[in-house]
């Protein structure tokens, strides 16, 4: 089995290159997620009519999660600034009940206040009244500036948020949409370990895609992008420690596409109608972190076992625009997308 280590001193981008052209191998040597990811596929495809049911309507500062692990519960995850604040069950009478996050009210009242309505343990109907002033609380809480537990979810909720938007008219980055969920925010899971020194095949305790997304190039086509988000840009945290977690991660979803037997349903619940090109097909490879000074990788890795072209590029926001509630982004990734 591979133990792929990382240097204490960030190694040459031949190095980096040469690490990730050998990932291919561990996920043959490691095939115990092909069968796993099949059933995880088949789940969400059975059940995607069954949680159209509960298309309620949650709007803005509020966000809806799901994950892969909750494919076969009609349950969502409600968040505010990245941060569990409650969950959304279906109940088999058809009754929508909302639930506060009990594993961390003491959590959300240090970061909240004390005035933040606590929901009963039972929960309580989605169109009460307890509900709705529980949401109206988040909605006045929406201009101030909260500290989060944390900083990185924070600002990838907020991300996810610029991503989604249908209009262009005040979308910081255009052609770019996450991909969802049963219509939900998600972390795509991978079964390798890559956020450490090491990069390593961990089973199911590999870490998450931190965004997922369809992105249009200048040329119309589109592709797959996989995103790593750091809310620092420092020496010990370089953009180029942060490409190599993106690059795992974008190996594995390849992996995944080019298996036979798994391919198609995933390509079909990442957003895509037709079928997978047989030809090489490319994958975007994206950091977002704030501007800074720090050793980069840029540039393409060809998989030629997978028929696939990951392609690095850098994508930068202005932290003082982000302070202001807005994006302002630089970096290579803006120059490949469609204007």
């Amino acid at each position: 089995m591979y133990n792929i280590k990382f240097l204490s001193k960030m190694e040459s981008a031949l190095k980096i290159k040469s690490r990730i052209e050998m990932l291919p191998d561990l996920f043959v040597e490691n095939n115990e997620w092909i069968k796993r990811y099949d059933g995880y596929a088949k789940d969400i495809v059975s059940n995607k009519e069954k949680w159209s049911n509960m298309n309620i309507r949650i709007a803005n500062p509020l966000y809806r999660y799901s994950s892969v692990s909750a494919r076969n519960q009609r349950k969502y995850d409600l968040r505010f600034a990245g941060q569990s604040i409650g969950h959304v069950i279906c109940k088999r009478d058809g009754n929508i009940i909302l639930y506060g996050n009990k594993s961390n009210e003491e959590g959300n009242i240090k970061t909240f206040g004390k005035d933040l309505p606590i929901l009963p343990k039972e929960g309580v109907a989605w169109n009460s009244k307890e509900a709705s002033q529980f949401r109206s609380f988040f909605n006045d809480m929406n201009n101030k500036d909260i500290n989060t537990k944390s900083p990185e979810h924070k600002l990838e909720s907020r991300l996810l948020a610029e991503f989604a938007k249908g209009s262009s008219r005040d979308k910081a980055l255009l052609n770019i949409q996450p991909v969802r969920l049963f219509d939900c925010f998600f972390q795509m899971p991978t079964p390798i370990s890559a956020s450490g020194h090491e990069i390593k095949y961990v089973n199911q305790s590999g870490g998450g895609i931190d965004i997922l997304a369809r992105c249009k190039h200048s040329d119309g086509s589109v592709h797959l992008c996989v995103m790593e988000v750091k809310d620092e840009n420092e020496p010990n945290e370089p953009q180029a420690k942060a490409m190599e977690q993106a690059l795992s991660y974008a190996t594995f979803i390849a992996s995944l596409l080019r298996n036979p037997q798994i391919g198609d349903n995933w390509w079909k619940i990442f957003g895509f109608n037709s079928k997978i090109p047989a030809d090489n097909f490319l994958i975007d490879v994206i950091t977002i972190m704030p501007q800074g000074i720090t050793d980069e990788f840029e540039g393409t890795i060809e998989l030629p076992a997978l028929n696939t072209t990951l392609q690095a590029s850098t994508l930068y926001f202005d932290n003082s625009a982000y302070a202001e509630g807005r994006f302002v982004f630089t970096g290579t990734f803006t120059n490949i997308l469609k204007k």
